[in-house]
């Protein structure tokens, strides 16, 4: 390739759904799969105009299959563009973008036979009619690699199985696939459609003044006791894999990210900034690492639960970062180089972490953190109670909040 090119999600809402497209920002652009008739105006156009792009630039609109919320926007977001984007599709799967009625035929011939739903075609028939946003002749029946311009191709492969036509799309010389459903990532999402797309294990792309920064939002990353930790990835907005920090404690993931917004503090430095202790994020992401910031178990968006402050419910701490540091290393955005950073909280956990000698880890850059966690919180025995005050964060138990558990022997 001769050009760089940069890949970013698309979100539109269909009621409790959220539906993904994804834009690939080359010299001809391209979208991959169009949701629904409302998605191109709703989704698309917003999206695009957050990292200033035009949806009336897009010259390519490359469908993985035909199913209504892949193809249900092509002809709005065809006519977004002024009728010059060229609409590709499998020949297999051209009749449905063709025709309403081809949808209705394929339920009447798949799924009508065994759920005997007298209502069923009509109901196929209202859908059709309100999710597709017009009947039209494809540009272009894939057969093999189509080029975008810059030197940049995308080669197409079929892999009938979803449906008949179903293809994917692959960016030839990166790591870069679009095959059936997981354009789209995710089905159902709780009713609050704000909330559901933060969950969304997508990337968005953020300012940080003359920085573009890409940030994956509540990732969760399983333990072995099926608890999942909730972390962000910050990094630059290509996909080349690259060493990772990561920074995790119990005081909420979200207020370090203020890092980005807030002014610069009177002593600033690329590790301490007031309350903000897990590392200047712009300043990481430009050095050319991903910065990850989560919450430990039984805090913030974390699941699990946090009894007093090192005792997470008999886990032990290095434990749950022994199973984040290997599941960071093996993520595509990650070339399996695993580092910790982080002051005070941070600084404790990347020595529990490093105890336990997780195979990726190769590097922590500890400062103010603790070693010896029983003097910390019982000098010479007796309880210090600033430690156990910092307890007083709510806790998360399996999705409900409660205040930590108070020792009965304190004297609250």
């Amino acid at each position: 390739m001769t050009h760089p090119v940069n890949v970013h999600p698309l979100a539109s809402p269909w009621g409790r759904f959220g539906l993904y497209s994804v834009f690939i920002d080359a010299p001809e652009p391209a979208v991959v799969d169009a949701g629904i008739a409302s998605s191109p105006a709703e989704g698309m156009a917003p999206a695009l105009e957050s990292i200033g792009r035009r949806i009336e630039d897009v010259r390519w609109i490359l469908l993985t299959h035909g199913h209504i919320d892949h193809i249900g926007g092509a002809y709005a977001l065809w006519e977004l563009t002024g009728r010059r984007a060229q609409v590709v599709i499998h020949e297999a799967d051209a009749p449905m973008l063709r025709s309403r009625r081809a949808h209705v035929e394929e339920y009447l011939a798949g799924r009508g036979r065994y759920l005997g739903d007298p209502e069923g075609e009509a109901k196929v028939t209202a859908a059709t009619n309100a999710v597709i946003s017009g009947e039209m002749e494809p540009s272009m029946l894939v057969k093999g690699g189509k080029t975008l311009g810059g030197g940049i191709t995308v080669s197409v492969h079929s892999i009938p199985g979803h449906t008949p036509g179903s293809v994917a799309y692959v960016i030839d010389g990166r790591r870069s696939v679009f095959v059936g459903d997981a354009v789209q990532i995710h089905g159902a999402a709780p009713p609050d459609p704000q909330r559901s797309f933060a969950l969304m294990t997508d990337f968005q792309t953020i300012r940080a003044g003359e920085q573009t920064i890409a940030v994956r939002k509540d990732l969760r990353v399983p333990m072995r006791d099926g608890v999942e930790l909730a972390v962000d990835a910050y990094r630059g907005q290509d996909d080349t894999p690259r060493p990772a920090l990561i920074a995790m404690s119990a005081y909420g993931k979200e207020l370090q990210a203020l890092a980005l917004t807030t002014p610069p503090q009177r002593r600033p430095s690329p590790m301490w900034d007031g309350c903000i202790e897990a590392g200047d994020i712009a300043r990481v992401v430009r050095e050319g690492y991903a910065h990850v910031i989560g919450d430990m178990r039984g805090t913030g968006d974390s699941g699990g639960v946090v009894i007093g402050n090192y005792n997470f419910g008999g886990v032990p701490q290095g434990q749950d970062l022994y199973d984040l540091v290997e599941w960071v290393a093996a993520q595509p955005w990650c070339d399996g180089n695993v580092g910790m950073i982080g002051i005070s909280y941070f600084g404790s956990m990347q020595v529990l972490a490093a105890a336990e000698r997780p195979p990726h880890l190769k590097a922590i850059f500890v400062s103010g953190g603790h070693y010896d966690f029983y003097e910390t919180t019982y000098h010479g025995g007796i309880m210090w109670f600033m430690p156990r005050t910092a307890c007083a964060s709510p806790s998360t138990v399996e999705g409900r909040t409660a205040p930590c558990p108070r020792p009965r022997s304190t004297p609250w």
